[in-house]
């Protein structure tokens, strides 16, 4: 059996990402991740309009 080469240098970080990539993408894909995001913060801010709205109404 020969010896295995060196590692390159940036092999290490391309496989981790790899590997949490695929992690992350197991819990939801990465779109429905930032639609979910963008969903929140929307209605945070559409919540906070409202609030002020109510409040200068009254």
């Amino acid at each position: 059996m020969g010896q295995a080469p060196p590692p390159r240098k940036n092999q290490t970080s391309t496989e981790n990402n790899t590997t949490e990539n695929q992690r992350v993408q197991r819990y939801r894909p990465r779109r429905e991740r930032m639609k979910q995001t963008n969903l929140q913060t929307l209605t945070q801010a559409h919540i906070t309009d409202w609030k002020l709205e109510c409040e200068n109404t009254l």
